[in-house]
């Protein structure tokens, strides 16, 4: 089947600074993006209008005192099932959700005092999970690049075998279950029935997958960078420097390796049909496009340093948050 060629309906500009993060709702009606100008807002996929702008800005009422819920690299974005809370989470593990009728904040936590990369919401919004292996606040970390927070952070793990993951309530705002001996990863990924985590290690160069009942480590793969598993959970696929291996997660064997521009690697995703998969290529500005079927390459788009990338769940638009402080969408189909 010949697929067609994403075409690029509009740009949408209106946060300041770079974009961290962009989800759709489970409707496709809406897209929402975090910056680092602590904003949060929700689009019109089709117009490119915004619909509403949420300020991260919160305090603390009773002692006068900022929540750290700033937006950065480690921040992520959540729509709930029902579509009706959208939520961001941040490597301070702290969590404020809004109501996107009325624009409310319906939950916020404060977090802990320390800071990892590693976040990752599940695909219902659900459970939030976030690395534990931190670096104290009081580090300036505003002036620091990601790969120099990387260095901090493998400074303070100390070891292959240091390093926890927690899986937080985000409706509560609780920990629920800690994962142990992790390593320290910068980048998680839920599996679509909330039964799986994949982590990669910076300390170890590999990626591990959990059983998150059992909290086992049921097998691990010689490979690094931003990790993903597919909606049908039948692969585990990691973006490394633009190679994108992909494995099956039931035996573990390797499918194929799909070579795209060569450069650092950001963000990976499946199509909610698990047949297409997108990573980015940060340095040279461009997102790959490849069918998961054959293991052909779609096409090469560009777009200037992708950190995020979403596609809506009937697989028609594809949205990416840049660099550039804006948000990109194509058509697919």
């Amino acid at each position: 089947m010949t697929r067609k060629i994403p075409t690029t309906i509009t740009t949408f500009k209106g946060h300041s600074e770079r974009v961290t993060s962009v989800v759709f709702s489970p409707d496709g009606q809406l897209i929402a993006s975090a910056s680092y100008d602590g904003t949060v807002k929700l689009w019109n996929p089709r117009t490119g209008q915004v619909v509403r702008t949420f300020s991260v800005q919160t305090t603390d009422e009773n002692q006068n005192q900022e929540y750290k819920l700033w937006i950065d690299i480690s921040s992520k974005l959540s729509f709930s099932r029902d579509g009706k809370i959208l939520t961001l989470g941040n490597g301070y593990n702290a969590l404020i959700s809004w109501q996107i009728d009325t624009g409310k904040v319906v939950k916020k936590t404060r977090g802990r005092d320390s800071y990892t990369l590693g976040t990752a919401f599940s695909p219902d919004g659900t459970y939030f999970a976030n690395a534990l292996g931190d670096i104290p606040l009081a580090n300036d970390l505003g002036g620091l690049s990601n790969d120099e927070i990387v260095q901090r952070l493998i400074q303070k793990a100390g070891s292959q075998e240091a390093g926890e993951i927690g899986i937080w309530d985000v409706k509560t705002g609780q920990r629920i279950s800690t994962i142990s001996k992790t390593g320290l990863p910068t980048f998680m990924a839920f599996s679509s029935d909330n039964q799986l985590l994949a982590s990669n290690d910076t300390l170890s160069s590999k990626v591990s997958l959990w059983d998150l009942k059992s909290k086992k480590l049921l097998r691990t793969w010689s490979e690094n960078d931003s990790v993903t598993i597919s909606p049908d959970n039948k692969f585990v696929a990691v973006n490394s420097c633009g190679r994108i291996t992909v494995w099956n997660r039931n035996t573990g064997k390797e499918i194929y390796v799909l070579k795209g521009e060569r450069g650092a690697g950001q963000a990976l995703a499946f199509s909610p049909d698990s047949k297409i998969i997108v990573a980015s290529t940060t340095e040279l500005n461009t997102i790959t496009l490849w069918d998961t079927t054959t293991g052909e390459k779609i096409t090469t788009l560009s777009s200037p340093q992708v950190w995020s990338i979403a596609i809506s769940s009937n697989n028609e638009l594809l949205a990416t948050g840049n660099f550039d402080n804006t948000v990109r969408v194509w058509k697919m189909q």
